[in-house]
């Protein structure tokens, strides 16, 4: 699922160049590869580009109407942190689908070492897709299928197995080679309220129902109820979603900064 690398094409009135406003990149689209986004390591990359430093061009992946963040969050709210309005772009023709492909392979290499979280969280992603499905449904050719997800997440096929034990663990068949999830209480609550609220996000799924944001996350990967991307109504919006998925303590630390930052404002 290769994608065509644009370099320097212009998809529209937003982008000069591979320079790209913030605003008119898309992170809602599930192309986030890490399980969450580390505070530290946006506050560091912000004050480093403050220092002038510069980064290599973000991931971005181009449908032909919106752009999707495929690889470098932690650039991009670091560069949303410091104030930047546009970051430096590796601009590729492809889908959102192919934006989540190459993002379940990123950071292997490169970035803010992965934690075991991280890992399972990009093999989940990759799974997603119709080249991860593909693999998955070939797992029992002699584990190719197993060495190929595993390769391509960077990973041992060890991790493989372990995801895909917890992913879908199975009660009873439901047919030609269906199965049913099973789900603990909190999770069949969890994915209930998802099928009345399709687009509610992972803190108010936990706040309406009194339970732990990992467990939301959880019934999402066992359900496949991933949230579609919606329409982004405001500026606010993608910094918003990205916040969802923080804990507690990183949002401690948000808040914290923010006090530091503009003791008039917050008190």
């Amino acid at each position: 699922m290769g994608a065509e690398s644009l370099g320097p094409f212009d998809p529209g009135p937003t982008a000069l160049g591979r320079c790209i406003s913030l605003d008119a990149i898309r992170i809602d689209g599930e192309t986030q590869s890490r399980a969450e986004i580390d505070i530290a390591t946006v506050n560091e990359y912000a004050d480093a580009l403050n220092n002038r430093a510069h980064f290599p061009p973000v991931v971005v992946y181009h449908d032909g109407k919106d752009m999707w963040l495929s690889d470098g969050f932690h650039r991009y709210h670091a560069h949303r942190a410091a104030g930047r309005p546009s970051i430096f772009v590796d601009l590729r023709r492809g889908t959102v689908e192919e934006a989540r492909f190459y993002a379940s392979s990123a950071n292997a290499t490169h970035g803010k070492p992965r934690t075991a979280a991280d890992k399972t969280h990009a093999i989940l992603l990759l799974l997603t897709t119709e080249k991860g499905k593909k693999w998955l449904a070939s797992k029992g050719k002699h584990g190719k299928g197993l060495q190929a997800i595993a390769d391509h997440v960077g990973c041992s096929q060890d991790l493989v197995r372990k995801v895909l034990a917890n992913r879908v663990p199975t009660s009873r068949s439901l047919g030609k080679g269906k199965t049913k999830p099973r789900l603990t209480k909190a999770e069949s609550e969890v994915s209930d309220y998802l099928k009345a609220h399709p687009d509610a996000g992972n803190a108010e799924v936990a706040a309406a129902l009194g339970v732990h944001r990992d467990t939301v996350t959880k019934t999402r990967a066992k359900t496949g109820q991933n949230k579609k991307p919606g329409t982004r109504t405001d500026a606010l919006a993608p910094i918003l979603r990205a916040i969802e998925k923080w804990t507690e303590q990183q949002l401690d630390l948000l808040f914290a900064e923010l006090r530091a930052r503009y003791p008039g404002r917050f008190a």
